[in-house]
């Protein structure tokens, strides 16, 4: 995803652009990857310890921490 810069010729509008550019790279790689895992997710459904997965119950927790420290860095939280 590029971000739509007020650049005259081939210079960057903004020195951090480059960088911030690759933050939104980042984040969109990202989602991808948990649409993926959470298709993939759907064979957790003939599992018999789904009710009671470890890997899943920390993992969930682990994303929940991820996002609120996102949040928390980004001035939201």
């Amino acid at each position: 995803m590029r971000v739509e810069a007020a650049a005259v010729g081939d210079a960057l509008a903004c020195p951090l652009q480059e960088q911030a550019e690759g933050v939104l790279d980042v984040a969109i790689a990202l989602v991808k990857a948990l649409r993926r895992l959470r298709r993939l997710r759907l064979r957790c459904e003939t599992c018999s310890q789904v009710e009671s997965c470890p890997f899943w119950g920390q993992f969930n927790r682990q994303v929940d921490i991820a996002i609120q420290e996102i949040n928390q860095e980004w001035g939201m939280g």
